[in-house]
């Protein structure tokens, strides 16, 4: 029975995905070239404005590529919490009108999200093959820091959506909270840049673990270091409460919308 029950719940995640890509790229004139323009306009802007203009390079070996993993793994994060968060809002009819379950909506846009984050990955790869900078052995840890992004940004998504059920507030708040995250997160700066006093912040945000496994594993640098492991707990029990609360008023959701 519950087999059944998760291979129908799994089943509907992917098709709400493939539905979210299609809807976002298939009736486009230039379809899937878009997804590429992204990555590709973000490794060159990096490269000119802080590896030219600003000089932020100097003391950062490959900072491009530096740069770059931790806008991929932010860019991810971010589309997840921003669009699962209001992932209930946009498909009222089908949260009214329909008996699946409502966890598929938030959920799915975590594996179409994930799509693009692969062409992220591919993009680096072509980049650094140009530099003859190749990733080693530590690529087979990078399922698990893609796990955890995908959890870091599907836990503030379940945490959203269910609170803009009833406060719609929320709906309008996300972009600025999310948007807010990169200034705390070592996306375009070493951690070694932030004060000692400050550091337990970037230690405690589970992003800033992620991305640092990300240059672990592509770029060889230091193994993220122990503090992070406290960031990843916070995350993981932040995303177990986020589903029970998501849960208990699964139920209600259809009457409150």
């Amino acid at each position: 029975m519950y087999k059944n029950k998760d291979i129908k719940f799994w089943s509907l995640v992917f098709t709400l995905a493939k539905r979210d890509l299609r809807i976002k790229y298939v009736q486009t004139y230039f379809g899937f070239v878009w997804i590429t323009v992204q990555p590709i306009l973000g490794y060159l802007l990096i490269s000119f404005f802080f590896g030219k203009l600003l000089k932020v390079s100097k003391d950062i070996p490959d900072y491009p590529i530096f740069a770059y993993c931790g806008m991929m793994g932010w860019y991810y994060f971010s589309n997840i919490a921003g669009f699962s968060g209001i992932s209930l809002i946009q498909n009222q009819d089908m949260v009214q009108k329909t008996n699946i379950p409502k966890l598929a909506l938030p959920v799915s846009k975590a594996f179409s999200g994930l799509f693009e984050f692969f062409i992220w990955i591919i993009i680096l790869f072509i980049i650094m093959s140009f530099s003859g900078n190749y990733p080693n052995f530590h690529l087979i840890i990078l399922p698990f820091f893609i796990l955890l992004n995908l959890i870091a940004g599907l836990s503030i998504g379940l945490w959203v959506s269910a609170f803009t059920i009833k406060y719609r507030d929320f709906y309008h708040l996300i972009p600025y909270v999310v948007g807010i995250t990169i200034f705390i997160t070592p996306v375009l700066y070493p951690v070694g840049m932030v004060p000692d006093n400050l550091k337990f912040i970037v230690y405690l945000n589970p992003m800033s673990g992620v991305i640092e496994g990300y240059r672990w594993i592509f770029l060889k640098t230091g193994l993220p270091i122990i503090q992070y492991l406290w960031g990843f707990g916070a995350l993981i029990i932040f995303f177990i409460l986020g589903l029970i609360n998501f849960k208990s008023v699964e139920k209600k959701m259809a009457d409150i919308i």
